[in-house]
């Protein structure tokens, strides 16, 4: 009984804090394995860094980043993503690579020294090494790479 109870207090609790703005990640250092990534207080660019290569890699932005944009990084890749756009740096990478999306809230999903993202019907991977992302059609199996910028 004193465990449900518990139960039901952490819940009220959480929907209390669902009126609470998002946190912004602006001004803020995040770090994990052979990858660091900064996004300055302005949100205008993001850098990263690898110890492997010894280099930064920074990207002035075409538009700030959405509050809500949160970073996701693995031991080898940094990404974040806005509405349209997931930005990756991998620890061998030499700078950003992005790619747009065709599909509203696609989401990219990291896991050790990949992203893969499904946008609609295309499946899109970059590796910690990679210059540009690739992928394949779902329907087709026609091998699709996006525009570079």
């Amino acid at each position: 009984m004193r465990y449900a109870f518990l139960a039901i207090v952490c819940c009220i609790s959480q929907l209390a804090r669902g009126d609470e703005q998002p946190k912004t990640v602006f001004g803020q250092s995040f770090h994990s394995g052979d990858v660091s990534m900064v996004i300055p207080s302005d949100g205008k660019s993001i850098h990263a860094f690898s110890p492997v290569t010894g280099r930064w890699a920074h990207l002035p932005l075409d538009a700030k980043l959405p509050t809500d944009a949160a970073p996701l990084l693995t031991n080898e890749m940094a990404v974040i993503q806005t509405k349209d756009t997931i930005y990756v740096f991998g620890s061998r990478m030499k700078g950003w690579v992005k790619l747009k999306l065709k599909t509203p809230g696609a989401q990219p999903v990291a896991s050790g020294s990949s992203v893969r993202v499904e946008d609609g019907r295309h499946l899109y991977l970059i590796g910690a090494d990679s210059e540009r992302w690739e992928g394949v059609d779902l329907d087709t199996g026609s091998v699709l790479l996006p525009p570079s910028d």
